[in-house]
C-alpha cells in the first residue's frame, strides 16, 4: 500500500495538506484479484455477469446465517470454509437457473417441480421475504426457497 500526501499551494503560500493511503483495502462490491484487496471480513469471490469479475464480498456463517444483513444469500464456497454474502447473478426469480450464481441476490437456483429456476431465498418459519400466497419452503440441504403452496 503507498501512502501520499496532497500538499495545496495557492499564491505561494501553503493552505494545507491531506494524507491518505491509496490502493485502500477496497469494500462490499469493489473489484479485487485477491482477498488480500478487500477490507477484513470480506472476500474476493467471482461474480458471473457478461464477464466474470471478482468483487469483495462479506464472509458470512453457513450454519448460523442463512440470509445476510444486505438481503444476499450466504453461500458455501468450493473447498469449504466460511460463506460469502453472494451478491448475485443476474436471474430474476422464476428465470431458469444452472446454479447458485445464476440467480439475483438474495436469490437460489432450486429444482422445483421438475423445473430448476431461480426463487427468493428465506428463513424456514419466516415468510417476510416471500411474496402474496407464497411461503417459506425447506430445502433438503437446508434453508429455504419462496413458494406457492
Amino acid at each position: 500500500m503507498s501512502r501520499f500526501v496532497l500538499v495545496m499551494i495557492i499564491g505561494g503560500g501553503l493552505v494545507g495538506s491531506v494524507a491518505g493511503c491509496a490502493n485502500a483495502p477496497g469494500v462490499v462490491g469493489d473489484a479485487c484479484a485477491d482477498a488480500d484487496e478487500c477490507e477484513s471480513g470480506l472476500s474476493c469471490f467471482n461474480r458471473p455477469g457478461a464477464t466474470v469479475t471478482p468483487v469483495c464480498m462479506a464472509d458470512c456463517d453457513l450454519a448460523t446465517t442463512p440470509i445476510c444483513a444486505d438481503g444476499s444469500v450466504c453461500l458455501a464456497r468450493v473447498g469449504g470454509g466460511a460463506g460469502v454474502c453472494y451478491l448475485g447473478g443476474t436471474g430474476a426469480p422464476g428465470t431458469a437457473c444452472d446454479g447458485a450464481l445464476d440467480c439475483q441476490q438474495g436469490s437460489i437456483c432450486v429444482n422445483s417441480g421438475g423445473m430448476t429456476q431461480c426463487a427468493t431465498a428465506c428463513v424456514v418459519g419466516d415468510d417476510s421475504r416471500c411474496g402474496t400466497g407464497e411461503t417459506c419452503s425447506a430445502l433438503m440441504s437446508g434453508g429455504g426457497f419462496c413458494a406457492a403452496p
